[in-house]
């Protein structure tokens, strides 16, 4: 008798849930009549190259705009007019009319966005109504990215990754600093740059916190913990560690913002 936790049935079960999600998603696009296509290329950890597949579109009962995710699937050619063609096969399996299309959403890499060889211009050239949107919040990704190359900035997401490694890889250590506070520290999100702003909001929260657990973590234990803790106790306690810490927390409370209208 299998058990719904065994390895054999689980995987079938997640697979169901899935179809069922699908299908409901793909009836309420069709109730909206049209839809916009947003897909992105990534590569997961087995090194797989996959198309995330997600669309737009108001919903009928509530007139709300919503994304959905539909599915990742593997793709093996990465040309343009291939990728095209396999986004159109996806988008023909769901059951959906390409007639109603009405846009298309991907970020700048050339095989997706080119104007001429790229996905996008493969598709419209087929279903002219189905307009190219670049992603405007991906573009806010990449200025916040490029603003990251500043030194100052470079350095103090190094320190607040390393703080939060050396928390939460030791549970001896995350056991103290829970002493002098509730709160948890987050990581940073090594995708989206508007993500990390909780990671840094909760860093600089935490300032005196983490100062008085490293003090006490400085004053036992072995001695790599202990030059650990002296190391980053000397960088959050430098100036421009602090002035960064402040600017970027600032910053990104607008950003962060600017990334949910968009």
């Amino acid at each position: 008798m299998l058990s719904i936790a065994s390895r054999e049935l689980q995987p079938k079960l997640i697979d169901i849930c899935g179809q069922l999600i699908t299908e409901k998603i793909v009836n309420q696009v069709k109730s909206a009549n049209f839809f916009t296509i947003l897909a992105d290329e990534t590569t997961d950890i087995s090194r797989q190259e996959k198309i995330a597949l997600g669309l737009r579109f108001v919903d009928s009962e509530t007139l709300q705009i919503r994304k959905e995710f539909i599915e990742f699937a593997v793709v093996e050619d990465l040309r343009g007019e291939s990728l095209g063609h396999f986004i159109l096969n996806l988008i023909e399996k769901l059951g959906l009319d390409m007639k109603l299309c009405r846009g298309q959403g991907y970020d700048e890499a050339p095989n997706m966005s080119g104007h001429f060889s790229g996905a996008q211009a493969f598709i419209s050239s087929k279903y002219p109504l189905a307009k190219y949107v670049h992603c405007i919040a991906h573009s806010l990704n990449l200025v916040l990215t490029d603003s990251s190359k500043i030194a100052e900035i470079k350095h103090c997401m190094m320190v607040i990754r390393e703080t939060v490694n050396f928390f939460h890889f030791s549970a001896k250590r995350s056991i103290i600093l829970k002493t002098y506070t509730a709160l948890n520290l987050k990581g940073l999100c090594e995708t989206r740059w508007v993500k990390r702003h909780d990671a840094i909001q909760i860093s600089k929260q935490l300032i005196v916190p983490i100062f008085k657990a490293l003090e006490e973590i400085e004053t036992g234990g072995d001695s790599v913990t202990l030059s650990k803790a002296r190391s980053l106790l000397n960088n959050i306690l430098r100036l421009d560690y602090l002035v960064t810490l402040i600017v970027m927390d600032f910053f990104l409370g607008y950003t962060l913002n600017l990334s949910k209208l968009l």
